[in-house]
């Protein structure tokens, strides 16, 4: 199972996980399900692997953060650059707090 590529477990964070593959439905399917190794959270019984791994990695809302914090980001640096050469100097009051909160979001502070 080496070539499965799973997120981190939503809920402590392990990337430790075992996959269970066995007969589990009424019409005597096989399915497969995901469980994290170390707090034991789990997702339900799916008839196919790639249904598991798809609904494991399925994170909606930390989704849309990481793309909402993405345009921020972007955006933080296009109000800094255009402040920036716009004036020709640094506007202190804009650029500053501007570059700043970049720094921030990106981790990149100096």
């Amino acid at each position: 199972m080496s070539d499965i590529e799973l997120k981190r477990c939503p809920f402590c964070g392990c990337e430790s996980w075992e996959m269970t593959h066995k007969k589990v439905f009424p019409d005597g399917a096989w399915g497969y399900k995901i469980r994290c190794e170390k707090c034991g959270s789990q997702g339900c019984w799916w008839h196919t692997k790639k249904e598991a791994v798809d609904t494991w990695n399925t994170r909606p809302e930390v989704d849309r953060l990481e793309a909402l914090n993405a345009e921020l980001v972007s955006a933080l640096g296009d109000v800094a650059n255009y402040t920036k050469n716009k004036t020709g100097r640094t506007n202190k009051t804009i650029y500053e707090y501007a570059q700043e909160a970049l720094e921030k979001a990106t981790g990149d502070e100096k």
